[in-house]
């Protein structure tokens, strides 16, 4: 396929005048099967530590719904003070509390535990504390909640599978925790104490597993900054598959995969491509983050995926749940080495999953051509079901609208697609990785600006139309696209733009149309500045047919016709001599305007507005310009010109 670029084209523009939902089963993450209930009291609490290890002791029987638990915190005071918080649900009872070998009392209210310290802790100081705790944990709705038991049938034993889904407000029902966004845990132990039949899969390496009358107690631990959402498990009757997959480098990553007893579709249809899916992630962003530990499945009995750090939960780990493997893969980089530092931004975590799903079609998968464009159209179709909607997520007290399928799956995949669309392929991955890479980042938490900072300094220009317009703004464009030709082939393309919501008035985009010429195609990307713009392209023959955006780059809705007027008076203005050196000569051709700017925009997108006056015929000094090709914008008050010029020195 053949890209004709903006910068190539003759381009002229003015201002003309005249101005089924599709119910998609998201298999990728399951938090909204999670939590049905709207509401959530949220409280930064433990805001006067730092917790940098956690000992874990659960007690627990797949076949019973009930937790017996102690955990013990180490942490470091950072403001005076002599009470600490966690969070936990008020359905826990608490046993205990002890600290410096003493019981201390507590209090507890709205789901928050306050344990009073016999005197005041001042800041520097390190410390622990255990809470022993034990109960039910609560239900939403009477379903399943961030603690959950099922039980299924094999060769006619009823078989128990108990799981954690804690994502985003559950971590407190099973557990005491800090679980708002702003504080990992450096590194952890936890111990799972259950019969001796059951197998448990969590976070980390496997330390050890010993069976004492009984009881088997399973040691996991964990040596990387983790947020209290990303601790999981799942306990019940396992089969286990170990093994290496080699990487770059003659490297290797040691794999670990519970599945059900009764479940052999691993065996019979396995997810063989792991080593290119590492490599891939690896080669467009960082090497895997917890390399040093493992990466591994644990199966539990219910649908979709969650990226629990290190050990993925998931309903299959088969080929035909590919899409759910690949997403929750790129999760280990975009969710658990860089965490959302607030709900508001999820899409951090989602969209970035999406992508994953996205570059894996396209670059893994061209044994299935189809896959790739037929997903892209999906999600595509999608999102502009509804003209409304933003990334940005106004509402964190709403779990579904957190984890919107068609805003933070799909819109949020989407607008790093037309990021990527926009700044080109090495800006793009080259932004990404230095957003990963940055140690103020890695193994802690990232806001939305900090994205824009990066991809804005390795592509040297600014974003902030662009995520006003995609983030915060709701709705899409919709496009009617005019074109014809003239004898020499020479194509005008007029480019017309209504929005879907009137929180975006214009999208500036670059546009991508597809023209055919005697069975071949090529792709013209024009840079779509203001409504009613008008493009002269010159083809290299007669035009067969024309599809707008063939290859879902960007979210719009359009229609291609033919049949415009043409405006005869654009061509009248004259910019010269070009290439030009040092003075540039703009003639008006004895038209009626009066210039409200002029300005010359670089290769990068950089706007530099030049100095004039409102006469027909004026010389601009341009001698401060470097090398290289420019597009000239003279915007009238009755339509805009555009030209490409050359500066040579």
């Amino acid at each position: 396929m053949k890209y004709f670029f903006l910068i190539l084209a003759v381009l002229v523009s003015f201002i003309v005048s005249s101005q089924n939902k599709i119910d998609i089963n998201h298999a990728f993450c399951s938090h909204k099967s999670t939590y049905n209930i709207n509401k959530f009291t949220q409280n930064k609490v433990g805001n006067t530590y730092n917790q940098y290890y956690m000992r874990a002791v659960w007690n627990i029987n797949p076949s019973q719904y009930f937790i017996h638990g102690n955990v013990t915190y180490y942490f470091t005071i950072t403001e005076n003070s002599n009470v600490l918080s966690f969070d936990l649900h008020d359905t826990l009872n608490v046993d205990s509390i002890i600290f410096n070998s003493n019981q201390v009392t507590y209090s507890r209210n709205n789901n928050i535990l306050d344990i009073s310290l016999p005197n005041t802790l001042n800041q520097g100081v390190n410390d622990s504390v255990s809470i022993y705790y034990h109960g039910t944990p609560t239900k939403v709705d009477k379903k399943r909640g961030a603690f959950a038991i099922d039980k299924y049938e094999y060769n006619g034993d009823s078989i128990s599978c108990m799981w954690s889904l804690s994502e985003p407000y559950g971590a407190k029902n099973w557990f005491p925790c800090k679980q708002e966004l702003y504080d990992k845990i450096d590194s952890c132990d936890l111990f799972f104490i259950t019969p001796s039949k059951y197998k448990t899969a969590a976070n980390g390496l496997l330390i050890s597993e010993d069976i004492v009358n009984g009881k088997r107690t399973t040691h996991w631990k964990h040596k990387h900054p983790i947020a209290a959402y990303l601790i999981g498990f799942v306990s019940s009757e396992f089969n286990i598959r170990n093994y290496y997959i080699n990487i770059l480098n003659n490297d290797s990553i040691y794999m670990m995969e519970y599945y059900l007893k009764n479940d052999s579709s691993l065996i019979e249809h396995p997810y063989d491509i792991y080593d290119k899916l590492f490599n891939l992630y690896d080669t467009l962003f960082i090497p895997y983050p917890y390399k040093d530990e493992k990466y591994g499945h644990m199966q539990w009995y219910r649908g979709g995926g969650m990226e629990h750090q290190t050990m993925s939960s998931m309903n299959r780990m088969s080929l035909s749940e590919h899409y759910v493997i690949e997403h929750e893969l790129m999760h280990q980089w975009f969710g658990d080495f860089v965490t959302c530092g607030s709900w508001k931004d999820i899409w951090l975590n989602e969209g970035f999953a999406i992508f994953g799903n996205f570059i894996s079609l396209e670059y893994l998968w061209t044994s299935q051509p189809n896959w790739h464009p037929n997903l892209l159209k999906l999600y595509h179709n999608d999102i502009i079901s509804l003209p409304d909607g933003s990334v940005f997520v106004d509402d964190t007290t709403n779990v579904n609208r957190i984890f919107s399928g068609r805003l933070t799956y799909e819109k949020g995949g989407f607008l790093l697609r037309m990021l990527r669309w926009e700044l080109g392929d090495t800006d793009f991955f080259n932004g990404v990785r230095a957003y990963i890479n940055n140690p103020d980042l890695q193994n802690n938490y990232a806001r939305t600006p900090d994205l824009i900072a990066a991809l804005e300094q390795e592509a040297d220009t600014s974003l902030t139309e662009f995520f006003n317009d995609w983030f915060y703004g709701e709705g899409y464009p919709i496009y009617n696209i005019e074109y014809d030709q003239t004898n020499d082939y020479l194509t005008n393309i007029l480019i017309k733009q209504t929005t879907s919501h009137q929180s975006v008035s214009f999208y500036e985009m670059t546009v991508p149309i597809q023209f055919w010429i005697n069975g071949n195609d090529t792709i013209v990307k024009l840079h779509n500045t203001i409504n009613n713009q008008l493009f002269a392209v010159q083809l290299n023959g007669s035009v067969d047919s024309v599809k707008f955006d063939p290859e879902y780059k960007i979210i719009s809705e359009n229609n291609v016709t033919q049949n415009i007027s043409l405006i005869d008076n654009a061509s009248k203005i004259k910019v010269f001599p070009n290439p030009v050196k040092d003075e540039i000569t703009i003639s008006l051709g004895n038209l009626p305007l009066q210039i409200k700017n002029i300005y010359l925009t670089n290769i990068n997108g950089k706007q530099t507005p030049l100095q004039f006056e409102n006469t027909n015929i004026q010389k601009i000094n341009i001698s401060e310009f470097s090398s290289g090709s420019y597009i000239i914008t003279i915007e009238t008050d009755k339509f805009n010109f555009n030209n490409t010029i050359i500066v040579e020195k």
